[in-house]
């Protein structure tokens, strides 16, 4: 009887462990790239032309409900929930997509913290407060606004490092394009809803990119194995 090559239940696209150059790499996520260095880029160009809480003033005088809704909401993009969602998520896909969003998100919080308590910046209500303005009057309905550990903006950190790894991973033109999206919204939501100056967004989104970056590289040299490239439905026991 003739034989017949078992099939293996898992297609066989290209895996992390494929080692890209890092030409392929940055042509894969284009438009993922497109997008984090251009708020990168403009933002800290920027800061060469604005005084420290100019942005945050200007936005202040430019409030409406649908912009304060929708902030409220994107800001929140950037926090735990959405990471332990797309870790779930992408357990379905690969177990080591999994691991590396964790590895990732465990070493963005330690940057955090430590880079937060290192500047020991104040906020953009505490800053002006010490300046002897009072800007309550801008303050986002509904947004508790904190004073303390400005530099960097560890949503913005969180933001680049868990939507650029999302879209290495998941290599889709509209992909990239909507996690690009979703990064710099969190990013610039932090200057709206008055809870962090433009340069500390800049240098959290610039943080978190590289963090991503490495992490992803770094998960290349990982060898390919039957079970770490495997949804965690269709591991053999």
């Amino acid at each position: 009887m003739p034989t017949h090559t078992p099939i293996d239940p898992v297609p066989a696209p290209e895996r992390l462990s494929s080692r890209p150059s890092m030409r392929d790499f940055f042509r894969r996520n284009l438009e993922f790239f497109v997008l984090a260095l251009s708020y990168i880029t403009i933002g800290g160009l920027a800061l060469f032309f604005i005084q420290k809480g100019d942005l945050v003033l200007e936005l202040g005088l430019r409030r409406a409900e649908w912009s304060n809704a929708l902030f409220r909401l994107v800001t929140r993009m950037g926090e735990e929930p959405f990471w332990v969602g797309a870790l779930i998520l992408l357990l379905f896909v690969r177990i080591r997509y999994s691991l590396l969003l964790l590895a990732t998100g465990l070493s963005t919080l330690a940057i955090t913290y430590g880079t937060k308590n290192y500047f020991l910046h104040d906020r953009p209500s505490a800053y002006f407060k010490n300046l002897g303005q009072d800007i309550e009057a801008i303050f986002v309905p509904g947004v508790e606004v904190w004073g303390k550990l400005s530099f960097p903006s560890g949503h913005s950190i969180s933001a680049f490092a868990l939507y650029g790894t999302l879209a290495f991973v998941i290599q889709r033109k509209w992909w990239g394009l909507l996690c690009g999206l979703l990064a710099v919204g969190v990013a610039f939501s932090r200057v709206y809803l008055v809870q962090h100056f433009l340069q500390d967004t800049v240098a959290g989104a610039a943080i978190g990119l590289v963090a991503a970056i490495i992490m992803f590289w770094l998960s290349t040299k990982v060898p390919e194995h039957m079970w770490l490239d495997r949804p965690i439905i269709r591991v053999r026991r």
